[in-house]
């Protein structure tokens, strides 16, 4: 029935200095403990951003390699019919496909590693915590992959959709 703030200063002035003691209540750590866990998972969103720019400007380096390496095939393509839209039709489901494979790695690692988390910040801390997996998180990790390989291969899709049929199919390059 005593008021925790009036406890907690005569703690803090009968044994405090004396004892190098610092007097928290359990309210004040949870917050703290709070916005720590927040400052750490801020960090894990900037790694996680730093991810999704790396791995956009994988796909955008693989996509225009393969587009160059494939000018000949391109141009046979375009010279028996196929369009420029279809052309960035295959570019961009090429794209898709990868991005679909490394959506399925990475939500399969992370999973794991996010296991792996659970039960060290277990034996740490003494604290009783679950997994969950939240199936929307799942969803929205895949389809910001499939975004992301969509947009990163914009561009190579164009220059695939603009190279010179009979260039392509004379030179090759």
């Amino acid at each position: 029935g005593t008021d925790v703030g009036v406890v907690k200063q005569a703690i803090e002035d009968q044994y405090g200095q004396s004892r190098h003691l610092q007097v928290e209540t359990t309210e004040s750590f949870r917050a703290r403990i709070r916005e720590l866990t927040n400052r750490a998972f801020g960090l894990l969103d900037v790694l996680a951003s730093i991810g999704v720019i790396v791995a956009a400007l994988g796909v955008i380096n693989t996509m225009l390699m393969n587009v160059l390496e494939r000018r000949r095939e391109i141009g046979a393509l375009r010279s028996i019919g196929m369009t420029r839209a279809q052309i960035i039709r295959m570019i961009l489901a090429e794209a898709g496909a990868m991005g679909a494979i490394g959506a399925v790695f990475g939500i399969g690692f992370g999973i794991l590693l996010s296991r792996v988390f659970v039960e060290g910040m277990k034996t740490m801390t003494g604290y009783r915590l679950e997994f969950s997996l939240p199936f929307q998180s799942l969803l929205l990790g895949l389809a910001i992959a499939l975004i992301v390989s969509q947009a990163a291969a914009l561009y190579p899709a164009w220059k695939g959709s603009r190279v010179n049929i009979v260039e392509a199919i004379k030179h090759g390059w």
